[in-house]
């Protein structure tokens, strides 16, 4: 991609590049960076305490496809949603689990260690 394209592409997402930057490493951090969000909650099923943990990837267009590209891409005629498939939430965490925060701390080493390997695979 050329400094031209590169700036372009910068500027259609909203990022400014001031004179003295490297447009190429703003492009690289545009283009590199994922958003996770992680969802807790803690309420009953049939009577139980449970624990669950949902994971999902927040869209933004200088990391994914929009739906014209995605589109062009697979020659599809029918529109396709890029962001509510990029978005879909993941079950990370379901246990059963009293109420206390004793309890639902013993859930943190887990935790820890997953993002741990998030962090290696980068």
């Amino acid at each position: 991609m050329s400094v031209v394209d590169s700036l372009a592409f910068l500027e259609r997402n909203g990022i400014v590049v001031g004179s003295m930057d490297s447009p190429k490493e703003h492009l690289k951090e545009a283009t590199q960076s994922r958003h996770m969000v992680l969802w807790h909650d803690h309420s009953e099923i049939a009577g139980k305490s449970h624990y669950l943990f949902m994971v999902w990837f927040l869209y933004d267009p200088c990391t994914y496809y929009t739906d014209e590209e995605f589109s062009k891409m697979n020659c599809k005629e029918t529109p396709v949603n890029v962001q509510s498939v990029v978005e879909s939430p993941y079950i990370y965490l379901l246990a059963q689990s009293n109420s206390s925060v004793k309890d639902q701390l013993l859930y943190v080493p887990t935790r820890l260690e997953d993002l741990r390997e998030l962090e290696e695979k980068n």
